[in-house]
């Protein structure tokens, strides 16, 4: 272990996903070995049930709104990450998310090779990631050559941070239409501009590594499979869920159970915990989907409601227009009438 190298970590999170980062920080709480503090940005108001969570001894809370970034949530989130050294004491932040789930011990070793952080990469051979790709150049400049945010394994240094604050204006950012990613613009700026501050590799989808996207993977980046379980992510010391999908925070429980007993873990307390968050997800899952299928019914009810109302209202105009016609008619016959008197 490097004793030189302290990594801080930071999170973003939103109301919307507290129940996904409550497992997070239980994982992180459990695995997490980094000698840095977690900066948790979290939304105004949600700071009290967050302080209820399982946090590590060092963190730090830090409301979004406290910021003063305008825009939408998503762009916000991403000036966030782009300026976190303005938050952290060390050099390097490994920015995680709230569907992040550690399996096993991570240490700043980890992330680190040859004393620089460790930055993967791939060409762009699939569909769906070159959305990013116009957007990203727009923002830099110049076309971002390869794909730069396959792998969840995002670590960002202070002097990079720096100089995009330098020569990218924040309102590029906030132009209207598709936005850029945050993790493109920095691995495309790092590669092309400070590329000796990085170990670069490409990344090998055969091969296990370090972060396993559980749902978000090449070549669709939507492998929704509720079989899914903890031996698909190998090796991995960490997977990545997606908070969109419906079956995350029962995927994140039953993944977070099962890596404390592959590492035989005794504590019986977060057994007992993993387990009454698995009957709760559940529930709550239920609750929701079967809320979303009442909303559905509703709608249906309410549409069917519409067409009925719509149909009676062109049967009156067309029997209206029927009269109407008659009516013409009968007056055109009586005025030739009159006219051939």
């Amino acid at each position: 272990m490097n004793p030189t190298i302290i990594m801080d970590a930071a999170v973003i999170t939103c109301r919307r996903d507290l129940s996904l980062l409550r497992l997070m920080l239980k994982s992180y709480s459990k695995f997490c070995r980094i000698k840095g503090s977690l900066l948790i940005f979290h939304d105004e108001g949600d700071s009290d049930e967050i302080r209820r969570m399982d946090l590590p001894p060092r963190h730090r809370l830090i409301s979004k709104q406290s910021l003063n970034i305008p825009g939408d949530d998503f762009r916000r989130q991403m000036v966030i990450k782009l300026n976190v050294d303005l938050y952290s004491d060390e050099d390097h932040i490994w920015i995680i998310d709230s569907d992040y789930l550690l399996l096993d011990f991570v240490t700043e070793d980890d992330f680190f090779a040859h004393g620089r952080p460790v930055w993967l990469m791939r060409h762009w051979d699939n569909e769906p990631s070159l959305r990013w790709r116009t957007p990203t150049a727009d923002v830099l400049g110049f076309d971002p050559p390869y794909q730069f945010m396959d792998r969840a394994q995002y670590v960002f240094a202070r002097p990079i941070l720096q100089r995009i604050r330098q020569e990218i204006s924040r309102e590029k950012i906030f132009h209207t239409g598709m936005p850029p990613s945050e993790f493109m613009i920095y691995g495309a700026f790092a590669y092309n501009y400070l590329n000796d501050a990085y170990e670069w590799r490409f990344v090998d989808d055969a091969a296990p590594s370090l972060s396993y996207e559980v749902t978000q993977r090449p070549p669709t980046y939507a492998e929704l499979d509720p079989h899914v379980g903890i031996a698909a992510a190998a090796s991995s010391k960490y997977c990545v869920f997606w908070s969109y999908w419906d079956l995350s925070e029962i995927k994140m429980v039953e993944f977070l159970r099962d890596a404390c007993a592959a590492r035989a873990s005794d504590d019986a307390d977060l057994k007992a915990c993993l387990d009454a968050e698995l009957t709760a997800s559940r529930d709550r899952l239920i609750e929701r989907l079967s809320a979303d299928r009442e909303a559905i019914e509703v709608d249906r009810r309410a549409k069917d409601e519409l067409i009925g109302r719509l149909s009676r209202e062109i049967e009156e105009i067309n029997n209206d227009r029927a009269a109407k016609d008659e009516l013409i008619n009968r007056l055109v016959r009586e005025i030739d009438a009159i006219k051939r008197g």
